[in-house]
């Protein structure tokens, strides 16, 4: 008695090896598309996260930039307050 497989003959045998060879294609492929949807989802958490420390970094940068400027001002006062404001160059002359 012949094997299911014997019986299909060659052909039925090539057939068969491609149709499994399709399937486990099919299935590689599905794997690949949810390795590729997993990596797109920690992808946007990374963005995410990104997007946030970026926009953190600007508000510091703009409270710098603001205190920056204070401190300059504070300066700039306490140089004329002193009288630093240019008379020391007319008392070089």
């Amino acid at each position: 008695m012949l094997t299911p497989l014997a019986q299909l003959g060659l052909a039925g045998t090539v057939i068969f090896a491609l149709g499994y060879a399709v399937l486990k294609l099919y299935n590689r492929n599905n794997e690949l598309q949810e390795t590729l949807a997993d990596l797109g989802k920690e992808s946007v958490k990374a963005n995410e996260q990104l997007t946030s420390a970026l926009n953190q970094m600007a508000e510091v940068n703009r409270a710098t930039v603001q205190t920056v400027q204070q401190l300059s001002a504070q300066v700039q006062q306490l140089v004329w307050a002193n009288g630093f404001g240019g008379k020391h160059k007319q008392g070089a002359e």
